[in-house]
């Protein structure tokens, strides 16, 4: 039980970040549209890093290949 509750507890912590105001008018834009089925900024932003992330794996995985 006590592993689930460590868990919990990385699962529920945050950072905060700073983005470029340009950058955040973009974000809207597209949240604003409606055609990418984002519904607020931490959703994008969240669905952005993890996305970049899992590029920069593949990118690492290819040239260890």
């Amino acid at each position: 039980m006590k592993r689930l509750n460590l868990l919990a507890e990385k699962q529920n912590r945050f950072v905060s970040v700073s983005i470029p105001a340009e950058i955040v008018e973009q974000i809207d834009r597209v949240i604003e549209s409606k055609k990418l089925g984002y519904d607020s900024r931490p959703e994008f932003i969240k669905d952005a890093v993890r996305r970049r992330l899992e590029e920069m794996a593949s990118m690492r995985t290819r040239v260890d290949s």
